[in-house]
């Protein structure tokens, strides 16, 4: 029996060979033959490669928190900064590449690769672009984010509640000065004049009180989450939604969808600057040891 198997198996290894040498064999000859169509070819193996070994390592990590006694809010703190970057974005990407790894097993994709390619915002990951398409694609969502719409709407609605929230008597006086400074702040921000950072700690009750995600309207939220990058949709499914089960059990969250996004992206951002902090990775100085794209990345 014993001899049985070493044979199976060493049969097995001479086929996988042989196939390994094959498809080397085709794709130097494609690379010779027709560089533009192969090039998208290698694009499209490299991102399923990468997406692939993100998705191992994202299920490892959904097996691991759900294992443990501890709620997800405790555990990100004590993640890599790479866990924390797959928990974050793998779920996300996911979702924007699902035709594409449905597609991927099936024979002759290769020939619908061309459409997935002239659309890579929609259809692609990060991990399907180029460098050339990296920048341009981030300096897009970044106007996207950047909307004079957005920003305006977001500016009449901080100062309406600025100026209406001393009319009320419903918060306390450290709430309605921090809101004066906030006054002041935004004021300082509009001539590009820079904000301290003790300033900026003076502004905290003011976001205790009626800047709380709790107390905004519907359009006030959806505009932050614009202004963010966020979409309800790519962060909000099963999976990921149970790991922020606890999010749930606070009934002021349950208000709206946008802000359990709004919750969950602010938990990230601080998680991830932890990270920073504690990998070292700016010195004394402010200069990043990080290389030009991966803190373009990270600052994205």
């Amino acid at each position: 029996m014993s001899i049985f198997k070493r044979y199976i198996t060493k049969t097995v290894v001479a086929i996988v060979k042989k196939y390994t040498k094959l498809v080397t064999y085709l794709e130097n000859k494609w690379e010779g033959k027709h560089a533009s169509s192969f090039h998208n070819y290698k694009l499209f193996k490299n991102g399923v490669h990468s997406t692939l070994i993100d998705l191992g390592d994202l299920s490892q990590l959904w097996i691991d928190i759900t294992c443990r006694s501890q709620s997800i809010i405790e555990i990100l703190p004590t993640l890599s900064r790479h866990q924390v970057y797959v928990l974050r974005q793998v779920p996300k990407d996911l979702v924007r590449i699902l035709p594409v790894m449905l597609l991927a097993p099936l024979p002759g994709t290769i020939l619908i690769l061309p459409i997935f390619f002239a659309f890579p915002r929609i259809f692609l990951s990060r991990a399907f672009w180029t460098l050339e398409q990296c920048k341009s694609i981030d300096t897009k969502c970044l106007k996207d984010r950047f909307n004079y719409n957005t920003q305006s709407l977001l500016k009449s609605k901080l100062l309406t509640i600025i100026y209406s929230s001393p009319c009320s008597m419903n918060y306390s006086q450290p709430i309605l000065k921090s809101l004066r400074k906030l006054a002041s702040a935004l004021s300082q921000v509009s001539i590009l004049e820079p904000i301290s950072i003790e300033q900026i700690r003076d502004l905290v009750p003011a976001f205790k009180g009626p800047l709380s995600l709790e107390q905004l309207d519907t359009s006030h939220l959806a505009a932050l989450c614009r202004l963010h990058g966020l979409s309800i949709y790519s962060y909000i499914w099963m999976m990921n939604t149970l790991l922020w089960s606890d999010l749930f059990k606070r009934k002021s969250i349950l208000k709206t969808s946008r802000i359990l996004v709004l919750k969950k992206h602010a938990y990230f951002l601080y998680v991830e600057d932890q990270c920073m902090q504690k990998d070292k990775l700016f010195n004394d100085n402010s200069l990043s040891i990080l290389q030009n794209s991966e803190l373009k990345q990270v600052s994205i």
